[in-house]
């Protein structure tokens, strides 16, 4: 696999992640950026808001919120994804 083709099989798998948030939070993204990596960094951005307005989080969201940290290419923007789950609530408390 070439250097790009790696690159955007990176970026699709981000892309899915951070639009799986999305879709739990119920936040409509429209991403119009023309590559993976723009579309993804578009949704990123649009669940930021809700997640900062949020006090405490659906255990549901633990899970992929830990795989937008871990397939987000930015080391200065994963670590959103990470803070953002210290404020999920436990098992059974949704």
């Amino acid at each position: 696999m070439t250097d790009k083709a790696e690159d955007t099989e990176r970026a699709r798998t981000f892309l899915a992640c951070a639009a799986e948030v999305a879709r739990l939070l119920a936040v409509d993204v429209d991403a119009p950026g023309t590559t993976a990596k723009g579309r993804a960094r578009s949704v990123a951005g649009a669940v930021r808001r809700p997640l900062l307005e949020s006090p405490r989080l659906a255990g549901e969201l633990f899970a992929p919120l830990m795989a937008a940290a871990v397939h987000d290419p930015d080391p200065n923007c994963c670590r959103w994804f990470v803070w953002f789950s210290r404020v999920v609530l436990p098992e059974g408390q949704d």
